[in-house]
């Protein structure tokens, strides 16, 4: 009978012992996890992958959703140092370890921006689908970013109207949520750059006077993108026949090229040109 008692406490001790392994194990890989996260934040990639890869590497007694957790930080870690092919088996991993669908959407929406950055249009596109139909559980910004890409996506397809529709979600969403106006950009010129292909002028024109207006009035003005925008301002304005507001926004175009790329650049170059002929066509 004693003999019996000592296993069973031995056998109670070694359950013990496991447990606080695993527990123990658990809690490092999450304090292991959140630094990587502060690196990412602090976009320092290369250090964040050999912290996150150390920690992918003593998982023994690690939950699987914390797995998947690591995987996909480590994943948007190479997807920022354009190592796409590393970074694709990281994502598809996590997927395989979560269920819930709100997990599933942010790790898709990765997914999604890797297989774009890698040229498969059509996995990313139908990734970025699936991702979009699980989002309802995600904030306003988060769906905002995955409406992006969506659209973005749709027009290397040649998909406008449908890309149109993406991109203008993304920009309510945005705007909806108050956030910088740095971030409202991506979306917005993408949107003012789909109008234009599709030749609706009068929506481009109105697109582009309000990212004027943001950038205007944002501490830290991008100037290429201001300059992107007046000269796509200025073709519109020009198309409507609307000379006066079309050379005024040819002659900021043209001192920003200048600023930026130089006088002789090829940019100040064309805004000169463009400016003679609505100066020549006003005249007339």
């Amino acid at each position: 009978m004693k003999f019996r008692s000592a296993n069973r406490c031995v056998v109670l001790l070694l359950t013990l012992l496991a447990f606080c392994c695993s527990a123990r194990a658990e809690e490092c890989a999450q304090d292991e996890l959140e630094f990587g996260r502060f690196l990412l934040m602090q976009s320092k990639y290369a250090e964040a992958e050999n912290v996150l890869k150390k920690t992918l590497a003593r998982m023994p007694g690690v939950e699987p959703d914390s797995v998947a957790d690591i995987e996909n930080s480590l994943g948007v870690a190479l997807l920022r140092q354009s190592k796409f092919s590393e970074a694709e088996p990281c994502f598809r991993s996590a997927l395989a370890k979560v269920n819930q669908d709100v997990r599933r959407a942010k790790i898709l929406s990765n997914l999604a921006i890797c297989l774009d950055k890698s040229d498969q249009v059509d996995a990313a596109l139908e990734t970025c689908e699936e991702s979009i139909r699980l989002s309802r559980s995600l904030s306003g910004v988060e769906q905002s970013v995955l409406y992006n890409s969506f659209g973005n996506l749709l027009r290397k397809q040649d998909r406008l109207s449908d890309a149109q529709n993406a991109l203008g979600k993304a920009v309510d969403l945005r705007e909806k949520a108050q956030e910088p106006i740095e971030t409202l950009l991506p979306p917005l010129v993408s949107l003012a750059e789909t109008e234009m292909e599709l030749g609706e002028l009068g929506e481009c024109e109105i697109v582009c006077k309000k990212i004027i207006q943001y950038l205007e009035h944002s501490s830290s003005t991008n100037k290429e993108i201001l300059f992107a925008v007046l000269n796509n301002l200025a073709s519109v304005e020009a198309l409507n026949s609307e000379y006066a507001e079309s050379a005024a926004s040819y002659k900021k175009a043209q001192k920003l090229a200048e600023e930026i790329y130089g006088p002789d650049s090829s940019q100040a170059t064309t805004c000169s040109h463009a400016l003679s002929e609505v100066l020549d066509m006003q005249q007339k």
